[in-house]
């Protein structure tokens, strides 16, 4: 599989969502949950561990194309990690950015980093580049703190460009 033009936001969500489950099976990942989208109210119901959402993509493609060569997107996918009081606070926050930084900041190894993605009924290991769907930026943002003193995340972006043939 790969991404798919008519499903392209939910592809390209749906395979970083996979890639950073994939980390959960060791330490310190294995300490978080990985959510797919902003969190709403369920996730916040079970706020049992700290957890990271992978939010729906943005389109930043410049609008220009080239007839007869491929097509890019360029796409802005908001990550975030969220902690509460209860599971670490602002030590674990600062593992879980600075494992989001390992991870996306050396592009070469993380578009070559073998994962499991499902592709229609199976499960297949895959890399972000046989996805054609290859990071190209990684940015921290800012630390967020809620009003109630209780809740502290932080956001990150990752900038992905996609590839179709026309």
């Amino acid at each position: 599989m790969s991404i798919r033009r008519n499903r392209l936001f939910g592809d390209v969500r749906d395979v970083l969502v996979d890639l950073l489950e994939s980390k959960t099976s060791a330490s310190p990942w294995d300490r978080w949950e990985i959510v797919s989208g902003y969190p709403n109210e369920t996730v916040f119901e079970k706020f049992l561990k700290p957890f990271i959402f992978v939010n729906s993509p943005i389109d930043k493609t410049p609008l220009k194309h080239q007839g007869g060569t491929a097509f890019n997107y360029v796409l802005e996918v908001q990550l975030g990690a969220w902690v509460n009081i209860r599971n670490g606070w602002e030590n674990e926050l600062s593992i879980m950015t600075s494992e989001l930084l390992a991870l996306f900041d050396n592009r070469y190894t993380c578009n070559t980093l073998t994962f499991d993605t499902e592709t229609d009924t199976e499960y297949s290991d895959t890399t972000l580049t046989a996805m054609k769907c290859p990071i190209i930026d990684f940015k921290l943002g800012r630390f967020i703190p809620y009003p109630d003193d209780k809740q502290l995340r932080q956001d990150a972006v990752v900038i992905v460009k996609t590839n179709f043939s026309t």
